[in-house]
């Protein structure tokens, strides 16, 4: 199977952990070698579109990542989130009157 940075993507999007190359290579049946050059790609892609996302790289492990300059809009968001969070939250442990029954 040829890997397209589609497929890529899509499989760096979805998983919750960094990825190994050797676990790429195994998926898109390629080599090793080739994976690391596609991934090189990717990468050059993302920051050449001035994309939201980056490629991590640590030993041969690989993630995905929110791009440097996009960090004050996710903070914004995530505040706001937070802040509905807390509102539902805080919505949802009012006491409720509770009534009494004499048995």
């Amino acid at each position: 199977t040829e890997i397209n940075l589609t497929n890529l993507e899509a499989i760096l999007f979805a998983a919750a952990h960094p990825v190994q190359t050797a676990q790429l290579a195994l998926v898109f049946a390629l080599p090793p070698a080739r994976v690391r050059e596609l991934l090189d790609r990717y990468a050059e892609s993302l920051e050449e579109n001035r994309r939201g996302l980056r490629l991590l790289r640590q030993d041969d492990a690989v993630q995905l990542m929110t791009a440097p300059e996009a960090a004050p809009a996710v903070e914004a968001f995530l505040g706001i989130e937070a802040a509905q969070k807390l509102t539902r939250d805080r919505k949802s442990t009012r006491l409720n009157p509770v009534t009494f029954v004499n048995l």
